[in-house]
């Protein structure tokens, strides 16, 4: 059995879709497999189709600090539609996406061109991979 829990897809900071990456998977002969996106249960809402062929246990990467130090907790066999872990993702999408306006905002005014408009929310998608 060929299993890999820890995957990322374009929901956070991976390469390949859902799509692709379970496809990838089933051709390079693996068993199971876990989608594991940051701070993101995106990749299981439905609007994406799995490869047939490789089990796919739902799985999340929750950003957290311990001590000060950024940690990262893997979280397996979750239920993705639970309301609690819903309300998570998405307060976390909306403090990177202030955050990325922040960061914006510091790069004006100390003088960094920042070459294209504001970003808005409609941008949010390519400003909130990780």
């Amino acid at each position: 059995m060929i299993v890999d829990l820890h995957m990322h897809t374009t929901c956070s900071d991976g390469v390949y879709t859902p799509e692709q990456l379970t496809q990838m998977a089933v051709d390079a002969g693996l068993s199971v497999m876990a989608i594991s996106d940051h701070d993101t249960v995106a990749a299981y809402d439905g609007s994406h189709r799995f490869a047939a062929g490789v089990r796919v246990i739902p799985a999340i990467e929750i950003s957290s600090e311990c001590d000060g130090e950024d940690v990262h907790i893997l979280g397996y066999g979750i239920d993705t539609a639970d309301a609690g872990l819903q309300a998570y993702c998405a307060q976390f999408k909306e403090r990177r996406f202030n955050r990325a306006l922040e960061i914006v905002d510091r790069c004006r005014s100390l003088g960094i061109p920042y070459p294209y408009r504001k970003p808005t929310q409609v941008d949010e998608e390519r400003i909130l991979r990780p």
